[in-house]
């Protein structure tokens, strides 16, 4: 069984849990946190992705990021930003230096573009 991760409508609305090689598969919407982290000079952190990943292997990233998996609490978002910046970082930040700044749903299609609902 592989990982569970909130699958959503297209107004944002979670649906439930599905696994990721199903929504991977057949392009099913789900909640991903994307993380931009700033010093104080204004300079941002960005990686290199692994050239063994599934998806944009060895190309440039956000500073870190990943699905939104099972919480138990209900502040879904940050509690998985806190968790994948822990997982990439090695950080452990509190809920206080997060700010979400927007949105935006995409639907992956077979030729590889990316289309914005909203």
């Amino acid at each position: 069984m592989g990982e569970k991760i909130y699958t959503v409508a297209e107004n944002g609305i979670i649906n439930g849990l599905a696994e990721r090689d199903i929504i991977h598969t057949n392009g099913i919407l789900h909640l991903s946190v994307q993380c931009w982290v700033m010093n104080s000079m204004g300079q941002v952190l960005i990686q290199k992705r692994s050239s063994g990943k599934d998806q944009s292997a060895g190309k440039w990233d956000v500073s870190f990021g990943g699905h939104c998996m099972l919480c138990l609490n209900r502040d879904i978002l940050i509690e998985n930003v806190i968790k994948e910046e822990r997982e990439e970082l090695g950080l452990n930040c509190s809920k206080s230096p997060c700010f979400i700044i927007g949105n935006e749903a995409k639907r992956k299609i077979k030729s590889q573009k990316l289309i914005s609902f909203g």
